[in-house]
């Protein structure tokens, strides 16, 4: 698996999350610092489910507070199920805290927060009765560095993630997710600085699919909303049918002072029966030929799919330049709604 997870609220949606709860937002009113636009305002909860559960993981974050102090709040969490197991979290003071799930402190980092300043946080967390670990950075500074127990309430494994606020008192933003597990040759340590972009659709090179206006013309123009506009445009294709496919060349992307570490198509989908239809996401570089992850099962309502990660060009096996991301399309074959 290695990585997990990475977003970054650019599809102006909540579909990321496993959970949300209604409070929760996306804005671009105060990004981050050299961000993309968009980011999650959490007011009350939000939970990501992990593909198994671990025992180990990395992840990383830009996070900013609305209220600071504020005691046990609890930026990131990891649960089993709903038991919280550790956290780093703030105390009275407004420090950053590592924790156990029941508000034992790991170590106190003495480093206090400023309320609604973005930060970079990263953090390696490891379950274990005596060599768990709880190490944090902030902004490339290790703030916090807990070797020892870190078990809480008995469980020996963690399968979600769990970010708080409360509305009305304070929201935690959020932008620039990424998770890695200690599985596999790369990916599977420090996730390091990311910013999280969107390409969107901006021309359709082939049309297999069928248009919601009735048509195989210009279908990009009707996947391209962000938010997502529901049922109101998108293409389709009858489930029976296979191998049917759009591609899209994409919009004009900035490399200047940017290297880019991987691209990942997406896309936001349903099915409309219970047949279980499914559909494939991937890319055609220039010069190349189509790949397409495998086949992703389909609900009846959206989701947010998203396709194998290309950490390299697949054509030249070298990093991603910004011509060759400007002459990449993006590829969707065969779904019952696709948007």
């Amino acid at each position: 698996m290695a990585r997990l997870y990475t977003d970054g609220a650019e599809q102006r949606n909540l579909l990321f999350w496993d959970f949300t709860s209604s409070q929760s937002t996306v804005s671009n009113t105060n990004p981050p610092p050299y961000a993309s636009d968009y980011y999650y305002g959490i007011y009350w909860e939000a939970w990501k489910d992990l593909p198994v559960p671990l025992t180990e993981i990395y992840l990383r974050a830009r996070v900013a507070h609305e209220r600071v102090p504020w005691e046990y709040f609890g930026t990131m969490i990891f649960r089993n199920d709903t038991t919280p197991i550790a956290k780093l979290s703030q105390d009275a003071m407004g420090h950053w805290v590592a924790t156990k799930g029941d508000h034992t402190i790991l170590q106190d980092s003495g480093v206090s927060l400023v309320q609604n300043q973005w930060y970079l946080v990263e953090i390696y967390f490891k379950l274990h009765d005596t060599s768990g670990r709880f190490v944090t950075y902030v902004d490339g500074t290790k703030i916090i560095d807990y070797t020892g127990n870190t078990v809480c309430y008995n469980k020996t494994t963690f399968d979600n993630l769990y970010f708080n606020g409360i509305n009305g008192i304070g929201a935690l933003f959020m932008d620039d997710i990424a998770v890695n597990d200690t599985s596999g040759d790369e990916d599977n340590s420090w996730c390091g600085d990311g910013i999280v972009g969107r390409q969107p659709p901006t021309g359709t090179s082939h049309a297999g699919l069928m248009g919601s206006d009735g048509n195989q013309v210009d279908n990009h123009l009707l996947i391209d909303d962000t938010p997502h506009d529901s049922d109101t445009t998108y293409v389709w294709e009858d489930g029976a049918h296979g191998g049917l496919n759009d591609k899209y060349t994409l919009g004009s992307f900035d490399g200047e002072n940017k290297r880019i570490l991987r691209v990942i198509p997406q896309t936001i989908a349903r099915k409309t029966t219970a047949t279980g239809h499914r559909c494939r996401i991937g890319i055609l570089p220039d010069g190349g030929s189509t790949d397409l992850s495998g086949e992703i099962n389909l609900n009846t309502s959206y989701q947010l799919l998203s396709g194998n990660q290309y950490k390299t060009n697949p054509v030249t096996g070298l990093d991603w330049t910004e011509e060759d991301v400007n002459a990449l399309q993006a590829v969707i074959q065969i779904g019952t709604c696709v948007q």
